[in-house]
């Protein structure tokens, strides 16, 4: 994955039990992790994960999240079209 780019990419996600219960039976715990999906930009790569960002101006961006490499399923890039060019400013005559 290349920095600056928006992606779609599933991965796997833990989860908490979410049990009100102080004791919960361990042989009724679902232990397998939960599939998600995040379209974003990638604002940072190291070895062992990829932070992720839903909006990507210049050099910044929003709070981005993690993702740990080894969680993730599939990572497809988006073709997204060309990024309108600014208008110069024009001075308006005197």
């Amino acid at each position: 994955m290349h920095v600056g780019r928006c992606y779609v990419i599933d991965w796997l996600d833990h989860f908490e039990t979410n049990s009100a219960q102080a004791w919960t039976a361990t042989a009724s715990l679902d232990v397998e992790p939960v599939r998600v999906r995040t379209v974003g930009y990638v604002v940072k790569t190291t070895p062992e994960a990829v932070a992720v960002a839903h909006t990507l101006c210049g050099g910044e961006s929003t709070s981005a999240f993690i993702i740990v490499r080894a969680g993730i399923l599939q990572a497809v890039e988006l073709k997204l079209p060309p990024k309108p060019r600014s208008k110069a400013r024009r001075e308006s005559p005197a």
